[in-house]
């Protein structure tokens, strides 16, 4: 069986007005994880496009066998879970061919600054629809090498020898050479970004978006919100309440000496 991500050849029109709305037929997001250590990687489909991302609900890797322990081969013995900064994550999506205007558009994850972004594609139309015909190649590319791997109905996990192994140079923290990291660790969220063609406006020129983010937990729980998470708070040292408390009783000791000499 084989890993259910299709590439995407049909003509497809993009409108985007503002906050990114979309409509996408096919193009659905996978998920690939490689442990950069351990030189294997996963791949899964995430069963959603742009039409449905609204109701992506999460999903538990830590529920799928070859994410957590695959004993069939050594290769594959130990888990993709807790591997922190050794576990890097990416997800991606195409729609189109990569080359026509109008029907071509990729997605990807990335924590990149939209002005960054979009200025990494060039300034010239020609520029920006080679750079993001490169980018859905690429997309492309590794899709095909997904499907070419022996994997399971929806998800699959491949070694370093492997055509679809995720840690390779043709895939990896870039997807195989765009300017920007498209990656992360463990346990970071990355905004899911969009460039393609037929924006309101100016239907002719290539734009960039940003679609929310996702979050993937060192224990392999993906999430996704539209209007992205929360900053964790930062936990204040216990060390720093300690010296508070210490000024605070020192300032108190002051004022009393005052006083006492004033009274004097």
């Amino acid at each position: 069986m084989k890993i259910k991500l299709k590439l995407v050849a049909a003509a497809v029109a993009l409108v985007v007005s503002g906050q990114a709305s979309a409509a996408l037929t096919g193009g659905g997001l996978f998920l690939t994880v490689w442990d950069s250590v351990g030189q294997k990687s996963y791949a899964t489909d995430l069963g959603v496009n742009l039409q449905n991302l609204s109701t992506f609900a999460g999903l538990n890797l830590a529920s799928d066998p070859l994410f957590t322990t695959n004993v069939t081969t050594p290769i594959n013995s130990t888990n993709f879970q807790n591997l922190g900064a050794n576990g890097k994550w990416t997800i991606a999506a195409v729609s189109g061919d990569g080359t026509t205007v109008g029907v071509s558009q990729a997605l990807f994850t990335s924590n990149v600054a939209l002005a960054t972004l979009d200025s990494a594609f060039g300034s010239s139309l020609t520029a920006r629809q080679a750079a993001k015909g490169g980018v859905v190649q690429r997309i492309n590319g590794e899709i095909t090498a997904l499907n070419a791997s022996l994997l399971s109905s929806t998800s699959g996990v491949q070694q370093a020898t492997d055509s679809g192994y995720a840690g390779a140079v043709t895939w990896g923290t870039t997807l195989g050479g765009t300017i920007f990291t498209t990656a992360a660790s463990m346990g970071q969220v990355m905004d899911l970004n969009i460039v393609g063609d037929a924006r309101v406006g100016r239907t002719s020129s290539v734009f960039t978006d940003k679609l929310g983010q996702f979050r993937l937990s060192n224990a392999g729980l993906l999430e996704y919100s539209a209007n992205g998470f929360a900053a964790a708070p930062v936990p204040v040292p216990a060390a720093a309440w300690l010296l508070g408390s210490a000024l605070i009783g020192m300032a108190g000791m002051a004022r009393r000496r005052d006083d006492e000499a004033q009274a004097a």
